[in-house]
This record gives structure tokens, C-alpha cells and sequence, in this order.
């Protein structure tokens, strides 16, 4: 008999644990804020901490899906909102049912009828599929970061065969701009205008390198000074002009030029790193040795054609050997993304199967950008 009443007696007990004051009514905002108050009232604190957030995932889940919950949502702290007494509700009325309504509205269904224990459980599904999602940015962006390693090698070569290729184009250009404007002499040199000025004629060989006809000619000639002013170079710029225009491949001998030029500032040069000299030592009888070709282009008709090589192309001649360190720098970077990735991957794996808090913050998948400019 004594038996009898004691199982009675445990079975009511099981049943009212399980009833109604157990489980969540989302009937309208009112009765969702009394219930959660209901059943957080007795609950210790860290239980009710974890009842709270669980009712807040459920409610981002449903409102905004996996894919619109942050990090902060799956153990959020904002949970104290939720007990509301009705103390609180009356002072705080217009927010207290506007919050619960709008709550209502969103998650009604996923939560009512809940008790603690079932919405514990939907909580865990929804943060395992959350971590899920992670693992598979995690996994995409080592994808990314693959492909971007795979393309190193390419790059490398790709710029190798360019590197070769510029090189030989500005080996091409130093041996044409070597010999169309050839063989330069200078037949008279004259001082006018009390020896301020200086007359200049000679003759030259012009060939045509261009792959079109050329009218016309530049080129630069810089002739050096007396010893007691070494350093400097008198400059002076010439143009041909053809009547009849030079087929590609042709040198024509012996075509004249001539050109008066002041002896002042714009046309005396000196290099870095040479003494400074009075321009008055610079005025007279100067003796002017066998001037050096510096500058040559040809011009059809606009624009004019350098036989100097670019700066892009020097730039890339010039930068090679940094570009392929670049390269190597991207190559290592990546590297130890993939396995600072596969690392978290690990790390968010074990969430997936238990969903737990954490402590701090679980980094970023890192990605192909880094966010700096690739040199590669």
C-alpha cells in the first residue's frame, strides 16, 4: 500500500514538471513575457542565462535564417531583457508589449509550447548548422587560396617570358639607337654674338629601323667642354627633315645639319656631382670635342617614335628581380593561410558537434586579398 501511494505520488510530481507552467505561450506578447518570467522565476542563474539565450537564437533563426545570425547571437547577453516582471511592464509598458509582439510575430511558432529542454535542443541544432555554414567559409576560402597558390608558378613564368622578351626589345632599341644616327661629324664650329652664341654644322648617317617610312629625324648631341670644366656638356637638339621619306631598312650618308645656340642655362648641363663654373669661363673660343649622341627618334608624323626603351619597360627590367621575390613572399603567405585555416576548420568542427561558448573571439577564415596590394 505504502508502494502504491509512493509511485502515485512520483508520477504526479513527473506530471506537473512537464505541464503547462513548463512551456513557453507565445498566444500573444503578454502571455509570452509572463511565461518566460514564469519559468525562468525559480531557475539558477546560469540555467536561466542559457534558457534566455536559447529563446533569443530562436527567435534570430526564425526571423533571419542561418545565414543572418553574427556571432554574438549564439550566446548573447542581452537574455536579462526577456524577464520582464509585470512590475516592469507597467512602467516600461510601450516597450514591454512592443518587444513581446514583435517577438511574437517573428518566432511565434518556434517557440510556443516549448519547454526549457526542447528549445535547448533547437538551440543546439541551430548553433551546429551555424558552425556548419562556418566550416564551409572556412573550406571555400582555402579553395580560393589554392587556386591563387596553383596560380603562383604561372605568374612567375609569365613574367619570366616577358622579362626576356622586354630585355631582347631593349637590346634591339640599344643597337638601333646606336646606329641610325651613325658616323656624326661636325664640320664648323663658330662663336657669334661676341661668343655667346655657338654655330654648329655637321653631317651625319640616318637609317630607318621603323617598320613604316620616316619623314623626319630628332636626336640630341652633348658636346663636352674644355678639361677645366669637366662636368659639363653643351646640348643641343637637331631635326632632319626628308622630302623624299626613308624606306624601312635604308641608311641614307652624309645628310647635313646645323643649329646656332646660346651658351646659358638651358643648353649647358652639367652632371651630378661636377664643380660649378661661372657661365663667363664658359663665353669665347671654347674647343668643342667629338660630340655623343644621346638622344634619337624618328617622326612620321605625330607622335614621335623614342628609339629609347619606355619606363614601363626599364621599369620592368629594373623591378624584375623584386617581382619574382614578391612572389615568393605571396607564395609563403598563402601557405600559412591554408594552414591557419585548417587549423580554425578543426577548432569549428568540434563546435559543430557540440556547440559550446567560447572564450574571446574565433578568428576569420583569412582569404587570397590579405587586403594588400599584390606586387605578384
Amino acid at each position: 500500500m505504502i508502494g502504491k501511494c509512493f509511485f502515485t505520488a512520483t508520477f504526479v510530481l513527473l506530471l506537473s514538471a512537464c505541464g503547462p507552467g513548463d512551456e513557453i505561450d507565445a498566444t500573444n506578447g503578454d502571455t509570452l513575457r509572463e511565461s518566460l518570467n514564469r519559468i525562468a522565476e525559480d531557475m539558477p542563474e546560469a540555467s536561466r542565462q542559457s534558457f534566455g539565450r536559447d529563446v533569443l537564437l530562436t527567435v534570430e533563426f526564425a526571423r533571419d535564417g542561418v545565414d543572418g545570425i553574427g556571432r554574438r547571437d549564439l550566446y548573447s547577453n542581452d537574455y536579462t531583457m526577456l524577464f520582464v516582471s509585470d512590475e516592469q511592464a507597467g512602467i516600461f509598458s510601450t516597450f514591454a508589449i512592443a518587444g513581446f509582439e514583435q517577438m511574437v510575430l517573428q518566432a511565434g511558432s518556434a517557440l510556443d509550447g516549448k519547454s526549457p529542454a526542447h528549445l535547448a535542443r533547437d538551440a543546439k541544432e541551430i548553433r551546429s548548422a551555424y558552425f556548419s555554414s562556418f566550416a564551409e567559409e572556412i573550406q571555400t576560402a582555402n579553395t580560393e587560396l589554392r587556386a591563387a597558390l596553383n596560380e603562383i608558378p604561372v605568374k612567375i613564368a609569365a613574367h619570366q617570358d616577358l622579362y626576356e622578351k622586354t630585355s631582347a626589345h631593349i637590346d634591339n632599341l640599344e643597337i638601333q639607337r646606336a646606329s641610325a644616327i651613325d658616323n656624326v661629324r661636325i664640320v664648323n664650329i663658330s662663336y657669334t654674338r661676341n661668343g655667346y652664341w655657338v654655330f654648329i654644322q655637321g653631317i651625319t648617317d640616318v637609317t630607318n629601323y621603323h617598320s613604316d617610312p620616316i619623314k623626319e629625324v630628332s636626336f640630341r648631341l652633348n658636346f663636352p667642354l674644355l678639361p677645366e670644366v669637366r662636368g659639363h656638356y653643351l646640348r643641343a637638339d637637331f631635326a632632319l627633315s626628308f622630302d623624299e621619306p626613308i624606306p624601312t631598312g635604308e641608311t641614307r650618308t652624309a645628310l647635313s645639319f646645323e643649329k646656332e645656340i646660346s651658351l646659358d642655362m638651358l643648353s649647358v648641363y652639367r652632371e651630378q656631382g661636377a664643380e660649378p663654373v661661372s657661365f663667363a669661363s664658359l663665353y669665347g673660343n671654347i674647343d668643342l670635342g667629338p660630340p655623343e649622341v644621346d638622344f634619337r627618334s624618328y617622326d612620321r608624323h605625330y607622335p614621335s617614335i623614342n628609339l629609347q626603351p619606355t619606363r614601363d619597360d626599364l621599369r620592368l627590367v629594373d623591378g624584375h628581380d623584386a617581382q619574382l621575390e614578391a612572389c615568393e613572399q605571396e607564395k609563403t603567405q598563402f601557405e600559412e593561410a591554408i594552414a591557419t585555416n585548417d587549423a580554425l576548420l578543426i577548432q569549428i568542427q568540434l563546435l559543430v558537434e557540440e556547440p559550446a561558448p567560447f572564450d574571446g573571439e574565433i578568428a576569420s577564415p583569412l582569404r587570397g586579398t590579405f587586403g594588400f596590394y599584390s606586387r605578384c
